[in-house]
C-alpha cells in the first residue's frame, strides 16, 4: 500500500539555536580581549537588552569593524522584529568575518523570520557550502525550497544530498512525492526502484510500484510487483487485501473473494478495516444482487469465527445478514450481541425486536423494548413489542399503559396505530372492561376494516354477550371469505348463527371443517354437541 509520505520532518523553520547567547558567546572568538564586549555581553544574557545595546553601539564607535557587536545587534533588532537593522549588522558581520559560520546561522534565520526565502535559501546554499558534512542544513535548504515552492531547487539539492550521503529513503521518497506532483511518473517510478534495489529486503517499496501501476492501469506490471512483494514479505499483512484489489479490478470476482476471505481471517488486520474492504468490494450492491449478499455475509461469517467477536458493528451487520435470510434465531442471537457491546442504532433495536419472536421470554423482549425505549422514546415500535408482551404475562394495566403511550408518539403510522389498537383492546378484555375494549376494536377497523383478527375476535366475544349479532354475524362471513378453510374462524361463525337460533345452518358450516373431529379443540367439539343437541 502506498503510504502517505511526510516530505518535510521539521516541525519548525527555526531549527537554528543562534539567539542562544551562552551558546554564541562560547563561539565567537577573542571578545575577551576587550572588557566593554565582555560587558555587553553579560547585560545581554540577563536580559537588559537596550543597555546591552547602548553598549555595543559604544563599541562600534570606537572600532566600527567590530564583528562581535555587530553580531549582537543583529540579534538585538531580530528580537524587536526591527528586520532592517538586523539584516544590516548581520550582513556586516559576515562581511568582516566570512568563514564565521554562527553569523551566517544567525542572518538564515532573520530572513526566514521575514519570510524572505530567496535570501534564506541564498545563505544556507553558503552554509552547506561551508558544512557540507551536517545534514541537518542541508534538510533546512530543503524545507526553504519547498516553501517557495521551487521544485527544481528542491530536487537539486535532494540529489547534492544523494551524493553526499547516499541513497536514504527520506531523501528518495521526497523526490518521489515532488515528481509525482509534477506528473512525471517516469521519475516518481526510479526512485521507488532504486530504493528498492538499495534495500531488496524491504518489500514496502515494492507495493508502492504496485500501486502506481494499477493507478496507471499497467495491471501486469503491477501483478510483478505484487509477486514480488509475497517473495520477499508472504507474510506482509497487506498482501490479502493488495491482491483481492487487483483481481476486483481485473473483474475476477471468484479469486477477489478468495483474498477477501483470507485477508478477514488474518488476525493483523482490525475489524474496522475489515468491514471497510468488505463494503468497497460489496456494499454498492450487496442490497440488490443475491451472490453478492451472499459473499458479503459470508465475509462477516468469516470474521466471527476467526476471532473479531469484540466488535458490535459486525453484529449489527451478521443481525441484518440473518434477518433477510430469514433466520431470526441468529438474527436475535447477533442483535443482542451488537447492543450489548455497544451499538445502539434504531434499526438494530428494531430487527432484533422482531427476530425476538419465539426465541426469547416475554421478560426479554420487555427488556429490549424497554432499552429501546430510554434511548428512542419517539419511536413507536418498542412500546407495541413491551405492550403485547406484558399482554402476554398477564400484566393487563400495565400493558394498556404502555401502548397507550406508544399511541401518543405514533404520528402517522397506521399499520402500528392499527396493532396498538387492537392489543388495547384485547387487553380491556382480559378486565373484562367490554365497552372498552369494543370502543378499541372499532377504531382498529376504521384504519383496516379487513383487519381479520380482530373481525373474528370481535365477533365472538359479541357472540359470547349475545349482543349485536347481526352485526357479529357480517363480520364472521367476511372473515370466511378471506380465510374460508381456518377453523377458529368457522367456529366463529358456527357459534354465532346459533347463538341466533340457525342450528341447522350452524351444523352446515361446523360440518365444512375438514380437519377430522377427533382432532378438534376442545372448544370446537363443545359448541359442535351443543348444536346438535339443539337440532334433536
Amino acid at each position: 500500500m502506498l503510504k502517505n509520505i511526510v516530505l518535510i520532518l521539521f516541525s519548525s523553520l527555526l531549527l537554528f539555536s543562534c539567539s542562544n547567547s551562552k551558546k554564541i558567546s562560547e563561539r565567537v572568538e577573542n571578545y575577551q580581549e576587550n572588557s566593554l564586549v565582555i560587558d555587553a555581553v553579560t547585560l545581554y544574557a540577563n536580559g537588559k537588552t537596550n543597555e546591552a545595546e547602548n553598549l555595543f553601539q559604544n563599541i562600534l564607535a570606537q572600532d566600527k569593524d567590530n564583528a562581535t557587536a555587530m553580531y549582537y545587534l543583529s540579534n538585538i533588532y531580530m528580537e524587536k522584529q526591527d528586520y532592517d537593522k538586523a539584516v544590516d549588522f548581520g550582513s556586516k558581520a559576515i562581511a568582516i568575518e566570512e568563514n564565521n559560520l554562527w553569523f551566517k546561522i544567525q542572518l538564515c534565520e532573520i530572513y526566514m523570520a521575514m519570510q524572505d526565502y530567496d535570501n534564506a535559501a541564498i545563505m544556507l546554499e553558503k552554509i552547506v557550502k561551508q558544512e557540507p558534512q551536517v545534514i541537518e542544513y542541508w534538510q533546512q535548504l530543503v524545507l526553504i525550497y519547498h516553501v517557495k515552492q521551487d521544485i527544481k531547487g528542491e530536487l537539486s539539492v535532494l540529489d547534492r544530498m544523494e551524493e553526499r550521503f547516499g541513497i536514504t529513503e527520506t531523501t528518495s521518497l521526497q523526490k518521489f512525492q515532488l515528481y509525482r506532483e509534477q506528473k512525471n511518473n517516469k521519475k516518481a517510478e526510479q526512485e521507488i526502484v532504486k530504493l528498492s534495489e538499495a534495500f531488496p529486503t524491504q518489500s514496502k517499496y515494492l507495493s508502492i510500484l504496485a500501486e502506481m501501476k494499477m493507478k496507471e492501469k499497467d495491471y501486469d506490471k503491477a501483478f510483478y510487483y505484487y509477486n514480488k512483494v509475497r517473495e520477499i514479505n508472504p507474510e506482509d499483512e497487506n498482501l490479502n487485501v493488495t491482491f483481492a484489489n487487483y483481481y476486483m479490478v481485473k473483474q475476477q470476482e471468484d479469486s477477489t473473494f478468495y483474498y477477501l476471505n483470507k485477508a478477514v481471517a488474518q488476525k493483523t488486520l482490525d475489524s474496522q478495516s475489515k468491514i471497510r474492504i468488505i463494503y468497497s468490494v460489496y456494499g454498492k450492491n450487496v442490497d440488490t444482487d443475491s451472490l453478492t449478499f451472499e459473499r458479503f455475509f459470508s465475509l462477516l461469517q468469516t470474521m466471527e469465527t476467526s476471532g473479531d467477536t469484540s466488535d458490535c458493528t459486525l453484529y449489527a451487520l451478521l443481525n441484518t445478514g440473518y434477518m433477510r435470510k430469514g433466520d431470526f434465531a441468529n438474527a436475535y442471537i447477533c442483535g443482542r450481541k451488537s447492543i450489548e457491546k455497544g451499538c445502539n442504532d434504531y434499526a438494530l433495536f428494531q430487527n432484533t425486536l422482531f427476530a425476538m419472536g419465539d426465541f426469547a421470554t416475554p421478560d426479554e423482549v420487555i427488556y429490549m423494548a424497554q432499552k429501546a425505549i430510554d434511548i428512542y422514546p419517539e419511536q413507536p415500535l418498542p412500546y407495541l413489542f413491551k405492550g403485547i408482551n406484558q399482554e402476554i404475562k398477564k400484566e393487563y394495566s400495565e400493558s394498556i399503559n404502555t401502548l397507550q403511550t406508544g399511541v401518543g408518539v405514533v404520528g402517522n403510522d397506521k399499520t402500528i396505530l392499527e396493532d396498538l389498537y387492537m392489543n388495547i383492546a384485547n387487553s380491556y378484555y382480559m378486565l373484562d372492561n367490554k365497552e372498552e375494549a369494543y370502543k378499541y376494536y372499532e377504531k382498529v377497523l376504521q384504519i383496516n376494516p379487513n383487519n381479520i383478527s380482530v373481525l373474528n375476535n370481535y365477533a365472538y366475544y359479541l357472540s359470547l354477550d349475545n349482543k349485536d349479532l347481526d352485526k357479529a354475524l357480517e363480520m364472521a362471513k367476511k372473515v370466511i371469505s378471506f380465510e374460508p378453510e381456518e377453523i377458529t374462524y368457522i367456529d366463529t361463525l358456527a357459534w354465532i348463527l346459533y347463538m341466533k337460533g340457525d342450528y341447522k345452518q350452524a351444523k352446515q358450516v361446523m360440518d365444512s371443517i375438514k380437519l377430522p373431529k377427533d382432532e378438534w379443540d376442545e372448544t370446537y367439539k363443545e359448541h359442535y354437541n351443543q348444536i346438535i343437541q339443539k337440532i334433536k
